[in-house]
């Protein structure tokens, strides 16, 4: 966060966006300083710009790492919440009633999970290759978070098949590439389907000619 630039912008109000890849073989929470090019730049247009590690993901031992096992639905949004309510005690500049979350592949996935099991906390995503259903994404990837053979946590962990529970207030952007080859756009376009099914409002941006992380 710049606070002086934000500040000004947003009128001692400013929105909160937060970057998210809950992928568990990683961990994303700078442990250094680094230019941070992106998420300066949601700050300079006057945004609360985060990045967080729930549990779930990596680099922090065995037992934090395991809470994804057979369940990446979770994508440790209890503690991503509780840290920004945290971080929000002598900031009241920072407005939690506008929190918006944006990431791609595993982080697309975690977006939606964020929509429809915390939409009382997230009100806006934009999502990009997401790994929508499990069943249908790379199956070495999966395997090693949800075991084989398939098994009701695929179902579980599609967003696919609980696509009906996004609430109406809430704005969702998928994106994706015509030509992804790690992520298959099936997973995209089946959530596209699901949500017109559900009767749900939505944007859909293919980037026709690119492959994985068009955006």
């Amino acid at each position: 966060l710049h606070p002086n630039e934000s500040l000004r912008k947003c009128k001692n109000s400013c929105p909160v966006i937060e970057h998210i890849y809950a992928g568990p073989h990683s961990a994303h929470c700078q442990k250094s300083w680094d230019a941070l090019i992106d998420l300066q730049v949601l700050a300079h247009k006057g945004f609360v710009a985060v990045v967080c590690d729930g549990m779930g993901t990596n680099l922090r031992g065995r037992e934090f790492l395991e809470v994804c096992w057979q369940n990446l639905r979770d994508g440790g949004f209890l503690d991503r919440i509780a840290w920004m309510r945290a971080a929000r005690v002598g900031r009241p500049w920072m407005d939690l009633s506008r929190v918006g979350i944006y990431g791609g592949s595993a982080g697309g996935q975690n977006v939606l999970w964020a929509l429809l099991d915390h939409s009382d906390f997230y009100t806006v995503g934009v999502a990009d290759c997401g790994c929508y259903d499990n069943r249908v994404d790379k199956i070495w990837w999966n395997e090693q978070w949800l075991g084989h053979p398939v098994s009701e946590c695929y179902k579980r962990c599609s967003v696919a098949d609980h696509a009906h529970i996004m609430q109406d207030s809430q704005r969702l952007m998928l994106i994706v590439g015509e030509t992804d080859e790690n992520v298959d756009p099936a997973c995209t376009m089946r959530l596209a389907g699901a949500l017109q099914r559900a009767g749900k409002d939505f944007e859909l941006v293919v980037v026709v000619g690119h492959g994985h992380g068009a955006a």
